[in-house]
């Protein structure tokens, strides 16, 4: 009887540690979907800027160009 309410015992405990990690494991997918939303949409602003912008042509050669490149990196 006492061997038995053990093992009751050590399965109860070690389901709730893969219940535990089995939040945390959602938590970080969510957490990292999340982030990885949040770069697509910066990344599509980004390109998007870059292709539409119409440089003046008064603009110096040197400043549209550090524009670009800093701006693509």
């Amino acid at each position: 009887m006492l061997q038995a309410d053990k093992q009751v015992l050590l399965t109860g405990v070690k389901r709730n540690a893969l219940e535990l990690r089995q939040r945390e494991l959602e938590f970080n997918i969510e957490r990292y979907t999340n982030l990885a939303t949040q770069a697509s949409v910066v990344a599509g602003f980004s390109f998007e800027s870059l292709v539409e912008l119409e440089v003046p042509e008064e603009t110096p050669w040197w400043l549209s160009s550090a524009y670009f490149v800093f701006g693509s990196s």
